[in-house]
């Protein structure tokens, strides 16, 4: 089952795996016929917690890494790949941080404070 053996994958930490958000959306039908509907849900919508759940479901022994760590976020680190963030531009004023395997990007901006405030 090419599915579980993603899963296993994500929560074993393996690098150089198809970020979650491309994966998630490219095998949606298919979870969907794979897992029950709580089983799905819980995927998409608390994938920390119920990729280990699955994963004992479908008998699949596992070793969880320190990398799954980052799928609850950890500072610096995307949480649908877990690689170290970008971040560019200027203190204070605003810049991108974005994932350098395109998860996401997001932009930011800071007003500057009037003078004596």
């Amino acid at each position: 089952m090419l599915h579980i053996a993603y899963l296993k994958a994500v929560v074993e930490g393996q690098e150089e795996i198809t970020p979650w958000v491309t994966w998630f959306g490219d095998n949606n039908e298919a979870l969907q016929g794979l897992l029950t509907r709580t089983e799905y849900l819980r995927l998409k919508n608390d994938r920390i917690k119920a990729i280990p759940a699955i994963l004992h479901r479908f008998d699949v022994e596992f070793l969880p890494s320190n990398r799954y760590e980052w799928l609850g976020g950890i500072p610096g680190h995307c949480r649908d790949c877990g690689s170290p963030t970008v971040e560019k531009g200027k203190h204070g004023r605003g810049g991108v941080i974005y994932c350098p395997n395109e998860c996401f990007k997001m932009h930011w901006s800071a007003r500057e404070q009037p003078a004596g405030e």
